[in-house]
């Protein structure tokens, strides 16, 4: 199968991309005017506005003898691809998933005829897990524990998050995985959790929230998301991680269209360079996401590291196009599992 143009563009090393970025001139009148607009999935809130826009602006400042300016904007995934595919002003979108990503890329705006390649990669890692109360009264342990009877789930919508389309993969990938590729056990699986959600919320952030005001008794989200919530609330909620779950490679791109309007290139280039510097994969740890050497089947670095898990990929799955297509697309198994729940769910 052909990889898609995100995905291509992935593979490509960032710092080759970004060597023009070492030329840019030092003379603080040059770069005195600098703002980088920011659009990143709420996921990203936290770690972007305690560490890496504080990190960045000393490192900039550090080379410039100036501080730049930012304009930030945070919402779902799905709903910021789908804000600056209709015009949306953003130099550079950090997104939580590569099917997102593949979007902006074929609507053509992360590149301009005549400008160089556009800029793209994975900036960070995660992997999905269950939230649950502090004790786990439940005693969740598994994907299956969430179809129980007597166990309330909370899941952000993946009809408009695009970092909810992560955990519902990673539901049907392990009962995949499990029983040798077999579409029906994981049907099987989805149907089961599906009849146990007591409500769809349109972001990952407010599926937290809910869940954080007493609705359900888990909910499915990135552990980075979780750990976010045990900070603002200072709850002492529990990670439990599946046998199987699914590592999140999360991506983030220049939005060309923008970058060539502002004339910000050099800013821009330098904050994405900058997402892979040590420090910056550091604050990404810090915040309960997993460093870019974590290996798939050694997650030492993520937030919970005595945890035993085998994590698997998309790619293992047969690639975010096929899965996209399979579960969500217009003949997929989503809807019919929706319309099966008798409508519980409808998103808020």
């Amino acid at each position: 199968m052909m990889p898609s143009p995100a995905e291509s563009w992935m593979r490509a090393t960032v710092a080759v991309v970004l060597s023009g970025c070492a030329q840019a001139s030092s003379k603080p009148e040059d770069v005195r005017e600098m703002t980088l607009r920011i659009a990143a999935a709420s996921g990203f809130r936290d770690v972007c506005r305690l560490r890496l826009l504080p990190g960045f602006a000393d490192h900039w400042k550090a080379r410039h003898g100036v501080r730049p300016k930012f304009e930030e904007s945070y919402a779902s995934s799905g709903s910021l691809t789908r804000s600056i595919d209709s015009g949306f002003d953003a130099d550079v979108a950090l997104l939580m998933s590569v099917g997102d990503l593949d979007r902006l890329a074929k609507s053509n705006i992360l590149r301009q005829a005549g400008s160089r390649s556009s800029i793209s990669g994975i900036i960070a890692r995660g992997r999905v897990v269950i939230g649950v109360r502090p004790g786990n009264p439940k005693q969740i342990r598994s994907w299956d524990d969430l179809a129980r009877d007597d166990v309330g789930v909370i899941l952000a919508d993946p009809r408009v998050s695009g970092g909810s389309r992560w955990n519902i993969f990673a539901i049907w990938g392990a009962a995949q995985l499990r029983d040798d590729g077999s579409t029906a056990s994981a049907r099987d699986l989805l149907a089961g959790i599906t009849r146990r959600v007591v409500t769809f919320e349109s972001s990952s952030r407010l599926s937290l929230a809910a869940f954080a005001r007493g609705a359900g008794d888990t909910v499915v989200t990135a552990e980075s998301e979780l750990h976010s919530l045990r900070t603002r609330t200072g709850v002492a909620y529990e990670t439990v991680v599946p046998a199987r779950t699914l590592r999140m490679d999360l991506p983030g791109c220049l939005i060309e269209v923008s970058v060539e309007k502002h004339g910000n290139r050099a800013v821009a280039e330098e904050f994405f360079a900058y997402l892979n510097e040590p420090e910056a994969q550091a604050a990404f740890q810090e915040f309960g996401f997993a460093a870019m050497e974590v290996e798939a089947e050694a997650p030492t670095r993520f937030d919970t590291p005595t945890a035993k898990s085998s994590l698997f990929t998309i790619e293992e799955l047969g690639g975010w196009p096929r899965l996209n297509d399979e579960i969500f697309g217009e003949t997929g198994v989503w809807d019919g599992l929706f319309i099966a729940s008798n409508g519980r769910g409808t998103a808020r």
